[in-house]
């Protein structure tokens, strides 16, 4: 009986101290603990832990569409659950724990996927910036959690710009901004918003697109976007640049850089709030340099044509200033050839109706004439007419195309 009871003490002790085994064995490993501002759900332990004074991370951002680099102290933890615990879990109680967490630090949850298992956020505490990524696994059993933090205003590692991108010739970037979007065209088209005239103005020729945006570890602290605008028109000033729109409302601002015969049209584009902003560069040639009054000759009496690249303004038909030139070499042409007789013919695109394209062609070719006379050439060496868009020398199918086909042509009249 004695023995009876001695087996039945030593199993009852087995079965109370075993559990107590277990839970020893699922504890903590030595000299590991939560990150400070995020402390685990209950029913978990720490099965792998690691702590880096330097390293570089990558997150995830969802309205970026990318990753982000951040760089700093490093934590990386692995928590398991603890399956002697009575509590439930799920991917999804994980994830609304620390969402969770996120909120009540006021902390931007940057990007949550639930089917995943998924969520990085980040934000400012003490003086630093913290990045969290988690990332749970196992239907909830377990999870990797990743922090990295570094003081506010260092910059522990460099974003790198858009493959192949650079700073535009004419502007520097604002510091602490990398290049996040890049696009160069030798010819394209924009439209840039003139507030004198109170509409838009088409612009064609080489084209660049610049993205820029806060290097991620500043994304707290950054520029405004009034501070952005104004150092790009103060840098427009020093290069004589006119003003043609600016609004602080819509943190938009559009300028116009005119350097002999060309012209650069500035567009700067602010969004949210100044973590990031866009150029659009354009720059507007002649299509041929400006021909001189023996070369027209030659061509006239050649081909008994030449066509003249007049920039005007979208359905304008007001000389441009940087017409000059041009007008200065047919002046001398004529001034020089008293017998010759010319035809000034204007041209359009396909763009728009074709009732429009033949008065607008009219108009331009009238407007070339009348710039004759007023400087001495005889009305009666001159006539107008205008052929809207029936008589292309190129594709309209392309911008460069079109560039080609808006043309006035001087024709040697028999």
């Amino acid at each position: 009986m004695k023995r009876i009871r001695f087996l039945l003490t030593a199993l009852t002790l087995l079965f109370i101290l075993s559990p107590i085994k277990i839970l020893a064995q699922s504890g903590d490993i030595e000299g590991a603990k939560d990150p400070a501002l995020f402390p685990r759900p209950a029913g978990y332990f720490i099965s792998t832990y690691e702590l880096k004074d330097e390293d570089v991370q990558d997150f995830y951002v969802r309205k970026f569409d990318r990753y982000m680099k951040a760089g700093g102290a490093t934590e990386i933890i692995d928590y398991r659950f603890n399956n002697e615990s009575k509590l439930k879990v799920s991917i999804v109680s994980v994830l609304k724990h620390y969402s969770t967490l996120l909120k009540n630090l006021k902390f931007q949850n940057e990007y949550e996927d639930q089917p995943y298992g998924k969520l990085n956020g980040r934000g400012e505490s003490g003086g630093k910036i913290y990045w969290i990524k988690v990332e749970v696994y196992d239907e909830g059993q377990g999870y990797k959690l990743t922090v990295v933090n570094h003081p506010l205003g260092t910059l522990p590692f460099s974003e790198p710009d858009f493959n192949g991108s650079s700073d535009h010739r004419l502007f520097t970037r604002f510091p602490n901004y990398y290049i996040s979007e890049f696009d160069e065209k030798d010819f394209d088209q924009d439209e840039f918003w003139r507030k004198s005239l109170d509409r838009y103005e088409k612009v064609e020729g080489k084209k660049t697109v610049i993205g820029y945006r806060i290097k991620p570890e500043l994304y707290v602290k950054h520029n405004s976007a009034v501070e952005i605008i104004k150092n790009y028109l103060n840098a427009g000033k020093t290069l004589k640049a006119t003003v043609e729109y600016e609004d602080y409302n819509y943190n938009q601002a559009v300028m116009k850089i005119v350097s002999n015969r060309n012209e650069v049209w500035v567009k700067v584009e602010v969004s949210e709030d100044g973590k990031a902003y866009k150029l659009t560069i354009l720059e507007r040639e002649a299509l041929t340099p400006t021909i001189t009054a023996g070369e027209l000759k030659t061509a006239l009496e050649r081909e008994g044509k030449v066509a003249l690249y007049i920039n005007f303004e979208t359905a304008s038909d007001v000389i441009p200033a940087d017409a000059e030139a041009a007008f200065n070499e047919v002046v001398t042409l004529l001034t020089q050839n008293p017998s010759f007789k010319l035809s000034i013919e204007g041209h359009t695109d396909n763009t728009g109706e074709v009732s429009g394209n033949q008065k607008l062609s009219e108009m331009r070719a009238q407007s070339v004439m009348k710039e004759l006379v007023k400087r001495g050439i005889a009305a009666t060496r001159l006539s107008a007419k205008g052929f809207g868009r029936t008589k292309p020398v190129a594709d309209n199918s392309t911008e460069e195309g079109r560039a080609k086909n808006r043309r006035v042509e001087l024709v040697k009249m028999k």
